[in-house]
């Protein structure tokens, strides 16, 4: 290449001298140095077009091979970013599952807590109403065998009067029948006197069961009115609880509602 150049030169300075008159025209082998010249010229642009070809080539080749890298880091980082969503979401999926497994099981533990307290409290009330009512027919059967027992005293005391009229008469014919007028006016007064006797002492008694029946039964209608009045405090009670405990339960439902939102939020958030 240096020598074409150094060739070209020396032709362009002969060409000079030839036309400033300073030298003649080359005759012979001399005059066929442009051809030569570009015949070179010719052959060393033939030669560097075939080597700029393969330089294109190559260059093509090369950016060919650094596209398909370029294209498989890209696809690579595509498929590692899509693997790393994809992860992340079952994570996400998983977590929320698993909160949501959570917050059912604590639902549900509230549920099964309130149920039986609520199913203790109904047992409850049911045997407080069946201890009333024990009470109750209790003391029903206590006035009743109250009153039977009057009764029977009363029909006794009538017997008891009916067999001493009958004995009284019987004695009476008997002694009219053995000694007369006089013997049986005599023992009429004794009788007399001994049923006046017998009266004056059951009177009292008499008088003294009607105040303790009278009594009992006050006392029976006083623990009537007082059990009565403890049960409605109890039942008043026990609805005023039942009332703080639901009121209690919804206040929990609604911060273990409002815990799942945030937490719900938040896992979205991220």
């Amino acid at each position: 290449m240096q020598e074409l150049v150094w060739v070209a030169q020396k032709y362009g300075a002969a060409n000079l001298r030839r036309r400033n008159g300073q030298d003649f025209a080359p005759v012979g082998p001399a005059s066929e140095l442009p051809m030569r010249v570009a015949a070179q010229q010719l052959a060393a642009l033939a030669g560097m077009s075939q080597k700029v070809q393969e330089a294109i080539v190559h260059s093509q080749a090369v950016f060919l091979r650094q596209v398909q890298l370029k294209e498989r880091a890209l696809a690579t980082r595509v498929l590692h970013a899509w693997r790393d969503i994809r992860q992340w979401s079952m994570a996400r999926t998983n977590r929320l599952s698993r909160a949501k497994q959570r917050v059912r099981r604590t639902l549900l533990l509230h549920c099964f807590l309130y149920w039986r307290d609520h199913l203790w409290r109904v047992n409850r009330s049911c045997h407080d109403i069946q201890k009333l009512r024990i009470v109750a027919t209790r003391g029903l059967l206590r006035r009743t065998f109250s009153a039977w027992r009057g009764l029977c005293e009363a029909r006794w005391w009538k017997t008891q009067l009916k067999t001493r009229d009958r004995q009284i008469a019987l004695l009476e014919t008997e002694m009219k029948r053995m000694e007369g007028r006089p013997v049986y006016v005599l023992l009429r007064r004794r009788v007399r006197g001994i049923f006046r006797a017998w009266k004056a002492l059951c009177l009292p008694r008499k008088a003294k069961q009607q105040v303790q029946t009278m009594a009992t039964r006050h006392n029976h209608i006083r623990l009537q009115d007082l059990s009565l009045a403890i049960w409605l405090v109890h039942v008043e009670r026990q609805r005023a609880q039942a009332k703080q405990v639901t009121r209690a339960a919804l206040h929990h439902k609604k911060g273990v509602l409002l815990k799942m939102l945030l937490g719900w939020q938040q896992a979205r958030h991220v």
